[in-house]
Formats: C-alpha cells, structure tokens, sequence
C-alpha cells in the first residue's frame, strides 16, 4: 500500500486547541476525582524542581497568577487559529462562519477548568482532561453489563520528566496514601511536532492521498532542506535543552487541508493513546474490572496476557480503549495499527536518539527493567492481532493488509532517522551532555 487517503476535513492547529473535539462531544473538563491539596502542592513542587534543572533559557512555561483558564483564554486562541487559518488557506466566508460556530460552542461547552498546579499549561491541561474522561468513559462502556466500576482517576498533570512513559508517584506523608500521574510535558509537544513532520515528509499525489512509498519519502526528504534541518533541531531541543520550543510551530503549516488533517489525526490518536495507556495501568489494579467475564471477551485476553511485562499490558488495555472510542468514528484497522504504532516509532526514535548521545550505540532503553519500544509494539501488535481477527471477525487479509501499511508509514520514521543519526554520533563523540532531565 504506497497511498494514504484522507477526508477533507477541517482539523485546526493541534499545538494550541482542537475544535474539532466538539464533534466528539466534549463537554466540561473538570479537575481529577482524586485531587487533593497535598497531592497538588507536591505536583508543583516537583515542576518547581524540574523547571529549575532547565537551562534559564529553555524554561518551557513560567508560573501562572491564576489556576483558572476561562472561556476568554479559549475565545483568544480560537480566533488567532482562525485567522491564521483563513490567510494560509484562503479560507472562503462559509467556511470561517463554518468554524467560528464550532469555536463559539466548544467555548460555550468549555466554561472554566481549574488547574491542579500554577504550573500547568491551560492548552495541554484541557486536552488531558478531556482525554482522561473520555478514556474512563470507553473503559466502563465496554464493561456495561458488568457490576464493576471504572476506576477514577488520581490528581494527574505533567511534569518535564524526559520520560516518554508517564509515572505514578506516591505522593509523600498521606494516609491512605494518595498518588499522583505524571505525563511528560515535553513528550506531547514533540509527538505533535513529529506527527507534522512525518506528514510533510510524505510527498503529496493527486486528489486527497499522499505516498509513503520509501523511495518517494527519500526523494522527498532529501530535497527538502528545511524538513531536514528542523527534524535535526527538533531533537536537538528535545535531547539537549529539555524542550522542543526550539522550532517554532508556524514552522510545520501545510499547503492544503487534507495533510493538516492526518497530521492532527495522529497526534490526536497518540494523545489518547498515552492517556490510556496510563489508565492501563489503573485498570489492571481493579480485580474487579479485570476479572469481568464481559471484559476479558471484549479484550480477546488469553492467558499469556498475565505474563507480559506491566507496560506491555498497559499497551494491550490502551490500544483496545483506543480502538473501541475510535472504530465508531469509522476508522479502520489499517489506520487504527499505523496511528497507535506511530507512539512507538517516536518512543524508539527517542529511544535510539538518546542512546546514541548517552552511550554511542543504538541498543539502551530508557529503563534497563522495560521491554523497548521495538519490543512493545511488536507484542501490541500480536494482541491486536487477535482482538481484531478472533474478537471482531475481521479478515486474515485485511489484517495483512492493516500491518503493511503500517510498516510503510513507519518506514517513513527510518527515512527521518536516517537524516539524524550521524550527527547525534558526532555529539557523541564531542562528549556533547544530554538535558538534566534524560538522566535517570
């Protein structure tokens, strides 16, 4: 499979606020059920700590005055991604009424949220919340005809950790003991940046389809300096500064509407499959839930499932969240496997990045007690490939057809990779330093 289709649709800029989870039926994010003012004040002690390990300038955000982000803050952003739209695009008068109506009921849906931390990012913060409910929510939809009940989440946030795998931290001196999850603030704004990249690097054809044939992407790579040097840059920042604020985000507009649309796609899909894979984690923790006959047949879980490595459950439990919130949007398994594996070439392309810095070779993890990110998609893959053939009947061929589209799509990454590798050998060798928060 060479061509990737998408449908023309209006997907706006997703580094600051996507309309479109409107459509999806947002309502209100609201902070977490397992909040507490111990938990809070020990979360932004410890972005207090991270910020300060930052090189002064390289601090990805400042302390908030308020802990409440109102419908002005989004009023703001929304009209500044219109406008930016309408003179990329030539937007026509239908179309920008078209989205100030979705801007005005999304504000309307959105009314005030309040950040656990005066740390947090109002744009990322409301994104988490909308993903963490909406997790939860696919969690107990699958486990309806069941007494169980979907576990609530802890006080979460994000913390510049340089851990793609968010942490649960106990949170000191609370009894019962509370804890805390943390989701790498760094992670999501790369994996947003890198979901435009590897869409740009993809050479558009005719009509609504791009190629992700591999000499195509080479070709397209290699006469594109720009593409080159900012992936180079993108992780530099991340590797070396702690942060990808290096290159700016205008820096990734597309020429047309359909290749905005996958990339915000993927960085969508990735979102919320990060989320869920923390929630996972919480799941696993219900016996209840766990052992739920309706919930084991909608899981297609046999017994090697015990055995796998905490995170590669995790993985297991957040694809099939994933994919049961997404397949009654109308995605398929070919786009669902590409999306959801994309996690994983970012995670390894980290992986190998930071390696490379670190030690001179491709082959450290970032936990020497967890599978890599290699390992991790291909146990994701074998799960998934019995969800979908035994538990939803899809055909052996389809499924065939699902795992090479997305072994093109991620060969795209290779290409990527290919551009980069030699100078992170040569930072290497210069005994260039990783950024404070690579060292674990």
């Amino acid at each position: 499979m060479s061509a990737w289709r998408y449908r023309q649709v209006v997907l706006l800029r997703s580094d600051l606020v996507l309309l479109l989870f409107l459509a999806e039926g947002c309502g209100t994010p609201t902070a977490s059920a397992g909040q507490s003012q111990y938990a809070s004040a020990y979360l932004e002690q410890l972005q207090r700590d991270a910020r300060d390990r930052l090189p002064s300038g390289a601090l990805p955000r400042s302390m908030r005055v308020s802990l409440e982000c109102t419908t002005v803050d989004a009023e703001r952003r929304n009209r500044e991604i219109i406008e930016e739209m309408q003179q990329k695009y030539n937007l026509s008068p239908e179309t920008v009424e078209r989205l100030s109506r979705t801007a005005q009921a999304r504000r309307e849906a959105l009314g005030t949220i309040k950040l656990p931390t005066h740390f947090e990012a109002c744009d990322l913060y409301e994104v988490l919340s909308y993903y963490t409910r909406q997790v939860r929510e696919t969690a107990r939809a699958i486990m309806k005809s069941t007494n169980a009940s979907a576990p609530e989440w802890p006080l979460f946030g994000t913390l510049n950790s340089g851990r793609v795998n968010a942490q649960k931290i106990p949170v000191p001196n609370t009894e019962p003991e509370e804890s805390i999850v943390v989701f790498d603030s760094g992670l999501f704004a790369f994996l947003n940046k890198m979901s435009r990249l590897m869409v740009k690097a993809a050479p558009v054809m005719s009509g609504n389809s791009f190629s992700v044939e591999q000499q195509a992407v080479r070709e397209s790579v290699a006469s594109d300096d720009d593409l080159q040097i900012n992936f180079v840059q993108l992780l530099r920042g991340y590797l070396f500064a702690g942060t990808v604020d290096n290159v700016p985000s205008n820096t990734f507009l597309f020429d047309t509407y359909g290749q905005d649309a996958i990339s915000t796609a993927l960085y969508r899909v990735n979102l919320e499959f990060a989320v869920a894979h923390e929630y996972g984690h919480l799941l696993e923790e219900s016996t209840e839930f766990m052992s739920s006959i309706t919930v084991a047949e909608a899981f297609t879980l046999d017994p090697s499932f015990r055995r796998l490595h905490p995170e590669s459950r995790a993985d297991v439990l957040a694809a099939i969240i994933v994919a049961e919130a997404e397949e009654s949007k109308g995605w398929n398994a070919a786009a669902l496997l590409a999306n959801i594996e994309f996690y994983f070439h970012c995670y390894e392309l980290l992986e190998k990045a930071r390696s490379v810095v670190l030690l001179g070779n491709e082959t450290a993890t970032f936990d020497p007690t967890y599978p890599s990110a290699a390992q991790r998609r291909s146990t994701l893959r074998h799960y998934m490939h019995r969800r979908w053939t035994e538990g939803k009947g899809v055909p052996e061929a389809n499924w065939r057809e699902a795992t090479r589209a997305s072994d093109e799509f991620g060969g795209v990454m290779t290409v990527l990779w290919n551009t980069a590798q030699p100078i992170l050998y040569n930072a290497h060798q210069n005994g260039r330093r990783l950024s404070g928060i690579w060292i674990h």
